[in-house]
Formats: structure tokens, C-alpha cells, sequence
């Protein structure tokens, strides 16, 4: 099995981990340390998230083989646990509190990101307009995978 200090990076304070748009196939444990997950939109730059010791990132583009969504920079010199899709697997089969961790976290952020969604489209105003809610089978789910 791996060990961690195999597979450990350290970033300075200010140096970009990863770049929106890039390819990955690696997920980022924070260690030590903290990152900012930043959103280009035209010249403006969205802050998403400011992550720390235990948080994690890259998960997206590991699990879906996708671009980067966003940007993610060092706030502080920062140590990073880097999993790539072999020892991503490795470590799920050998720790499933790993695995169980892993989605608490991720369901705490769709959570957070649904009561963004409605404060932003003032559904509890009752206006929908311009919000599109339709889910197509497609987007979340394959044929195949049955």
C-alpha cells in the first residue's frame, strides 16, 4: 500500500494547485494548511470556498475524468495528500469510513449550494423565473449503468 509521505505536496502561499479548465485525474487532501477555490467569471474572480486541514478537492474531475471546474490556490504554505484514481480505489476498498467521510462531505455541500440556489432565485418569494429545474436522466445517470 501506498504512504502518505509518498504522496505528499507542498505548496507556498499563493501558488496555484490546480487551474480551471485543466485536465486531472488526482484528488488533494488538505493536511496542513488552507486553498481557495476561485471561479473566473469574464475578469472577476469568485471565491467558492476557502478549505482546510481535512477538506479536500479534485474530486470532481477524478470520479467524472472532466476538466477542472475552478481554480484552487494556496493560502499558506500547504501540505497535500494527492490521490489519483489507482489509489483513490485502493484506499476506498481498504477504508470504508474513508468512503462514508468522503460523501458526508460532499452531501454537506450540495446542501449549502441548494440553500444558495434558493436565496439567489427568491423561490421563497414564490419568483422561479429564469431557474430551469428539469434534471434530464442523462446528466446523472447512463443506460449502461444498468
Amino acid at each position: 500500500m501506498w504512504r502518505e509521505k509518498d504522496i505528499t505536496r507542498v505548496y507556498r502561499k499563493g501558488e496555484v494547485i490546480i487551474n480551471e479548465g485543466d485536465a486531472g485525474r488526482e484528488m488533494f487532501i488538505i493536511k496542513s494548511g488552507s486553498v481557495e477555490v476561485i471561479k473566473k467569471k469574464g475578469n472577476k474572480k469568485i471565491i467558492l470556498a476557502t478549505l482546510e486541514r481535512g477538506d479536500f478537492f479534485g474530486e470532481m474531475a477524478l470520479l467524472e475524468n472532466l476538466p477542472r471546474t475552478a481554480t484552487v490556490i494556496a493560502r499558506e504554505v500547504t501540505h497535500l495528500l494527492v490521490l489519483n484514481i489507482g489509489s483513490f480505489l485502493i484506499k476506498l476498498k481498504r477504508d470504508p469510513t474513508f468512503a462514508f467521510n468522503l460523501m458526508q462531505k460532499m452531501s454537506k455541500r450540495i446542501r449549502i449550494l441548494n440553500k444558495k440556489i434558493l436565496k439567489l432565485s427568491n423561490m421563497d418569494k414564490g419568483d422561479f423565473s429564469g431557474i430551469e429545474f428539469t434534471i434530464e436522466k442523462s446528466e446523472f445517470l447512463k443506460a449502461k449503468d444498468f
